[in-house]
């Protein structure tokens, strides 16, 4: 221990009314240090609204399963009717939606090994062990049966209505040196073609174009 520390620390306990209670404020003190540490890297890392890893979660986590060699592929997913969930009821109740579409995303992923990250708005994403591409559209086209199943939801004190969060998958599965970035734009234009068509879920495929009117919700990583 350092000297200043070896005159200091005892100075301190006396000052917090002797040794014993000295130590229990420390150890008081540093619980609520650790506490908070622990709640600030929480919230750097997932949506407040859902629980859900973020954006930034996201791309820390496509980075490290590429760097440890395990290919990942990507699913875009964006709720149909969201819009009218709030125009009609309420930021409140969409706000609930979206919380109870997390869960379901998250939980039907966690059966096949796919992390469901809230990308914004409407908008989620999940990263899915790279397999062969039969393989991963009927693992998506599952996800998005579960998300879309009849959600009852509380719209006000003595009423709840029945909504049907349906969404629209685009998928895409990773080429070498794919990036994020790359993924996430691929599986972008796939989401659009099947939000265009009304397909559900569409898989990528070279040669896929962006619409000149469709703006992508793609994020800047790398």
């Amino acid at each position: 221990m350092p000297a200043f520390a070896a005159v200091l620390l005892p100075a301190a306990l006396a000052a917090s009314g002797g040794y014993a209670a000295g130590w229990a404020a420390l150890r008081r003190r540093f619980r609520h240090a650790v506490a908070e540490t622990a709640q600030a890297r929480w919230l750097a890392d997932h949506d407040t609204l859902t629980g859900l890893p973020n954006r930034t979660t996201a791309l820390r986590r496509h980075q490290q399963a590429v760097a440890a060699g395990r290919p990942v592929a990507v699913a875009l997913v964006d709720l149909n009717n969201f819009k009218a969930v709030n125009d009609t009821w309420g930021h409140q109740a969409g706000d609930t939606q979206l919380a109870a579409v997390a869960d379901r995303l998250a939980a039907a992923g966690r059966k096949i090994g796919a992390l469901a990250c809230r990308l914004g708005g409407d908008e989620f994403v999940l990263l899915l062990p790279a397999a062969d591409p039969r393989t991963l559209m009927h693992q998506v086209s599952e996800i998005s049966a579960t998300v879309s199943a009849a959600l009852p939801l509380a719209v006000e004190e003595n009423l709840t209505v029945i909504t049907h969060p349906g969404a629209s998958v685009g998928v895409a599965v990773p080429e070498p040196d794919d990036s994020f970035s790359d993924l996430l734009r691929k599986a972008d234009l796939a989401l659009y073609h099947a939000k265009s068509r009304g397909t559900g879920t569409h898989l990528y495929a070279p040669g896929l174009r962006q619409p000149p009117s469709h703006r992508g919700t793609t994020i800047a990583a790398s």
